[in-house]
């Protein structure tokens, strides 16, 4: 009888909805794709968070905000006068990319945590970009070509 009310409590504690309760991360991906002008703005706040934007023509805009970690952002701009920002905050391990071809574009990159990764790349005349990080193991790379 005590090994049938053990098996019967066992059951019950494997199948109690707190049996299940882990820490299972939370997952966001989005994309955007534009063409012409126009501007994009995506807020993520959680864990292995994807960012995606492409965008093509004069004047766009795209900003991207992720708090949390393993998060990955990447923008690519082609066009003139094109301007992309990402800010990732967090424990760390996020990864930014952002790559814009044309003239007179600006890329802007703020990295706060350790261990992430932020890359710009530029093609074209009267480009701006910047990379800034705060933390321990932090990796930047940023390459202009005026062509």
């Amino acid at each position: 009888m005590k090994a049938l009310r053990w098996a019967a409590l066992a059951a019950l504690t494997l199948t109690a909805p707190v049996a299940f309760a882990q820490d299972v991360p939370t997952v966001s991906v989005y994309g955007a794709v534009g063409a012409g002008s126009g501007d994009v703005t995506i807020k993520q706040n959680s864990t292995y968070n994807f960012a995606g934007v492409v965008q093509a023509g004069p004047n766009v805009s795209a900003n991207v905000q992720q708090s949390g970690q393993y998060n990955t952002a990447v923008v690519g701009q082609t066009g003139y006068a094109t301007n992309a920002t990402m800010l990732q905050t967090g424990g760390g391990f996020n990864n930014a990319l952002v790559g814009q071809r044309g003239h007179t574009n600006t890329a802007m990159v703020g990295q706060i945590g350790s261990a992430n990764r932020a890359r710009a790349f530029q093609m074209g005349l009267n480009n701006l970009a910047g990379i800034g990080q705060a933390g321990a193991y932090n990796r930047a790379l940023l390459k202009q070509w005026p062509w």
